[in-house]
C-alpha cells in the first residue's frame, strides 16, 4: 500500500511508556506473505488477507491475490492475479485492499489505485498520469465474489487471466469460473471508480484509492485515502454516491503548508447510525495531525472522536458506542529524505486501547513494524495484525 505511504510520509508522536511488563507478546502467525494490507476474520474464524503482490523487483503487475490463513498459520490462496501495479514512487504494489466477508459465501474486494499515477520530474515533481497507461482498466474499483461453497471451504485456487478475463469485468459482465476442486466462482465489479481527477498545483492529477470497506444493510461504504472522502455504493445497483469530503487537516510543521490531506484509510461501525474513520494524515504529518472522527452514515456529517494520534491506520470498537477501541498506528516517526539517506518510516507502529474515548490510550504493544490493518475475534479474544512491509501477520492475545 504504499499509495498510502506515498500520502502517508510522516513524524512521530511520542507517547508515554507503558508499564513494566504491561505490553502483550505478539507471535507471528504466518509469514511470508507478499505485500499484505488488510486483514478480515472468515464466518468459519480463519483469516482473509489482501496482498498486494512481490516487492521491489520481483514485483509483477497484475499478480495480487487474496489468501485464506487458517489459524494454525498455513496460508492457501483463494483468488489470484488481481489486479495490481507498483505505487505512486514506484517502490511497491498497490492492488487489492480492503475486503469484507458479507456472508459464508460472498467477499467484496476493493482495488486500489495501482500504477495509475507517477511523480513527475522536477523541481516539484508533481503527481501525473502514468506514461505508460495503467496496467489494469480495473485498478480503483470494487468487486463482489460468489462462492458456490462456503468461503472457508474453497478448496482451490480461482486464478483470473487478466487478457481473457479483465475485459470481460470492464464491460460489465459477470465472469464464471471453475477451480481444480469443482468450486464456481461468480465475479463482478460492483463499481469502478475514477482513476483520476484534477490535482492541486503541483500536481497535474490526483488518484483514487478505496482503502476501507464496511457493509451496513444494502449499502457498502469506502473511504478513499486519496482523494479524501467516504464513498457510498448500493450493493444492488453499484450506484456511487459520495457523502461526505473530509477537509484539510491543520499541520503542526512549519512546511510545506498550514493544511495538508486527511487521508482516511479504515472504517468501523460505531453505532446504527454511524462509523469510526481514521484519518492518517499527509505529508508532512506533523506531531498529533492524525485521529479518528465519527461520521454521521445518514448525513455525512463529521466530529472529531480522537485527536493527537501518530498515523492513525486502523480502528476497531469492542464494545458499543462508549468504548473500548483499539487503535492501530502505522510507525513512530518519518524522517524525511536528506543529502545522504532516503525517506524512511521508522519503527514500531503501535497497537493501543481506548478504555473510552477521552481516556489517554495504552499502548498494548509497541513492537510492530509497519501495521496496516488489524482483525478481533471475540470468541477467543485474539487481535490479529497485518504487516505490509514484513509480510507477517502478527497474532494478540487480548481480553478487554
Amino acid at each position: 500500500m504504499r499509495c498510502f505511504e506515498a500520502a502517508l510520509v510522516t513524524l512521530a508522536f511520542a507517547w508515554p511508556a507503558a508499564a513494566p511488563g504491561a505490553e502483550l507478546a505478539g507471535t507471528p502467525l504466518v509469514e511470508g506473505l507478499k505485500t499484505p494490507t488488510k486483514v478480515v476474520l472468515t464466518r468459519g474464524g480463519n483469516l482473509l488477507v489482501s496482498e498486494a503482490g512481490d516487492r521491489g523487483a520481483a514485483f509483477v503487475v497484475n499478480h495480487g491475490r487474496v489468501s485464506l490463513v487458517d489459524r494454525g498459520g498455513d496460508r492457501r490462496t483463494l483468488l489470484d492475479r488481481l489486479p495490481s501495479g507498483l505505487d505512486l514512487e514506484g517502490f511497491s504494489g498497490n492492488g487489492p485492499t480492503a475486503l469484507w466477508v458479507a456472508d459464508r459465501y460472498t467477499l467484496y474486494v476493493a482495488i486500489g489505485v495501482g500504477d495509475a499515477t507517477r511523480r513527475g520530474g522536477p523541481p516539484a515533481f508533481p503527481e501525473i498520469p502514468n506514461p505508460a497507461g495503467p496496467s489494469s482498466a480495473l485498478l480503483s474499483s470494487l468487486w463482489r465474489v460468489r462462492f458456490s461453497v462456503p468461503i472457508d471451504d474453497v478448496g482451490d485456487v480461482f486464478a483470473l487471466d487478466p487478457a481473457a478475463h479483465y475485459g470481460v469485468l470492464a464491460d460489465g459482465r459477470e465472469l464464471r469460473l471453475v477451480n481444480a476442486s469443482g468450486d464456481r466462482a461468480r465475479i463482478r465489479v460492483l463499481a469502478d471508480f475514477r482513476d483520476l481527477y484534477p490535482g492541486a498545483p503541483p500536481n497535474v492529477v490526483s488518484a483514487s484509492n478505496p482503502f476501507g470497506l464496511l457493509l451496513d444493510e444494502d449499502r457498502l461504504y469506502l473511504p478513499d485515502a486519496a482523494q479524501n472522502s467516504l464513498v457510498r455504493v448500493d450493493r444492488d445497483t453499484g450506484r456511487i454516491e459520495t457523502i461526505t469530503h473530509f477537509p484539510p487537516v491543520p499541520n503542526t510543521l512549519p512546511f510545506p503548508s498550514p493544511l495538508v490531506d486527511a487521508v482516511p484509510t479504515a472504517i468501523r461501525k460505531l453505532s446504527h447510525d454511524s462509523a469510526l474513520v481514521t484519518l492518517l494524515s499527509g505529508f508532512p504529518f506533523g506531531l498529533g495531525a492524525s485521529s479518528i472522527q465519527k461520521v454521521d452514515l445518514g448525513n455525512g456529517s463529521i466530529s472529531s472522536f480522537i485527536s493527537g494520534l501518530t498515523m492513525a491506520i486502523d480502528v476497531l470498537p469492542l464494545g458499543d458506542s462508549k468504548g473500548p477501541l483499539l487503535v492501530l498506528e502505522y510507525a513512530s516517526r518519518f524522517d524525511p529524505p536528506g543529502p545522504t539517506n532516503p525517506p524512511r518510516f521508522v519503527p514500531p507502529g503501535r497497537l493501543l486501547r481506548f478504555a473510552v474515548r477521552h481516556a489517554p490510550g495504552e499502548s498494548l504493544s509497541t513492537d510492530l513494524e509497519s501495521p496496516t490493518s488489524m482483525a478481533y475475534d471475540d470468541r477467543t479474544g485474539e487481535v490479529f495484525v497485518a504487516e505490509i512491509d514484513t509480510g507477517r501477520i502478527v497474532r494478540f492475545g487480548l481480553w478487554y
